[in-house]
């Protein structure tokens, strides 16, 4: 049995919120006190609803419980609810800040993502976890604090908050994951601590980084790198043409670490690189001529894939074997790089 109140439906017990009726219609919201439950998706696509104002009896929040709630201004999460679940409120694009309760332990997946107004958050003390995507694309987002609690950033958890300027990490945190925070393009002041023991790879890729000096990752001069191998270019951006010279202790040049970088024009490679992997440059629309130095055995599939403006590629003895689609859609190739590769056996696509 169940219960209807001005259009939303309870158990019959009022312990529970199960869903809303007329959901464009629904503005201002008080839910009673006594309800400990917001089902799943209950709010969904209440497109008009500005506010609503959670008893502190309320322990649970559904998944998706406020999703796609394009108008929702403000919320107070009470002070028992332990876990904030996944896509809870989700493109909430209203919301320009929350507050978390001491009782939240973690974060769930996408709770917080495209919540393009959101500019600030406080994460307390408590919570161990932030999960995938659970801030992503929070577009106003501008600053960050990680508490000590914080064990695990998990996979694009800050991915594309591109006015995020700063984030503090305190110790504790021991994983950063994969693409934490890709393209935060805003992004200048990132501590890392000793704590830190694994960093997931393009965790920093397209941000606006100069220098990171961490046992993990080395950031310097926008490209980051573990050891001698070169993992992928920081810094992003498509308003002025640049030129890139590889340190020379670097040996491998990861997959796809320079891909999508559209001003990119001039590469030096040093002679000290045996290994360049897939995709190392595709979609580098700006790309112009490189030189393979010897040591390089195989040109590895889709490796200058989609580079429009290239015209020639220097490729040494040691280079036996060139992949698929290494050169497609190369229209700007000159002759001298197509027999070439021809000797080698490729013809094409390009």
């Amino acid at each position: 049995m169940s219960k209807n109140i001005d259009g939303i439906m309870y158990s019959d017990d009022m312990k529970k919120l199960l869903y809303v009726y007329a959901r464009e219609q629904i503005i201002h919201v008080v839910i009673p006190d006594g309800v400990v439950w917001i089902e799943h998706y209950a709010f969904e696509w209440c497109t008009s609803l500005k506010s609503v104002i959670i008893p502190d009896s309320v322990v649970k929040i559904g998944a998706g419980a406020f999703q796609e709630c394009s108008s929702l201004e403000s919320v107070t999460i009470p002070a028992c609810v332990n876990e904030i679940g996944c896509a809870t409120f989700k493109r909430c694009c209203s919301l320009k800040s929350i507050e978390i309760p001491a009782s939240v332990s973690r974060i769930g997946r996408s709770a917080f993502s495209r919540c393009s107004s959101l500019k600030s958050v406080s994460i307390p003390e408590g919570v161990t976890g932030i999960e995938k995507m659970a801030f992503d694309r929070c577009y106003s987002l501008e600053k960050v604090i990680i508490p000590s609690s914080v064990v695990e950033i998990e996979n694009s958890a800050f991915s594309c908050c591109r006015n995020l300027k700063s984030v503090f990490l305190n110790s504790g945190v021991i994983k950063i994951g994969r693409c934490a925070f890709i393209g935060c393009k805003s992004l200048e002041k990132i501590n890392i601590p000793d704590s830190v023991t694994e960093i997931g790879e393009y965790a920093f890729k397209h941000c606006n980084l100069d220098e990171i000096l961490h046992p993990y990752l080395k950031i310097k001069n926008g490209l980051a790198i573990f050891n001698n191998e070169l993992l992928y270019i920081v810094k992003h951006t498509q308003k002025q043409k640049i030129t890139v010279s590889i340190p020379n202790d670097i040996t491998k040049i990861d997959a796809s670490a320079f891909s999508n970088c559209n001003n990119l024009e001039t590469v030096i490679i040093p002679n000290s690189v045996k290994e360049i992997g897939k995709r190392a440059f595709r979609e580098c629309y700006s790309l112009l001529s490189v030189v393979i130095p010897e040591g390089v055995s195989i040109i590895e599939e889709s490796l200058f894939e989609n580079c429009h403006s290239l015209q020639s590629v220097s490729i040494p003895n040691s280079v036996k074997e060139v992949s698929a689609y290494a050169f497609r859609n190369c229209p700007s190739l000159n002759e001298i790089t197509k027999a070439r590769l021809a000797e080698l056996g490729y013809t094409g696509p390009f």
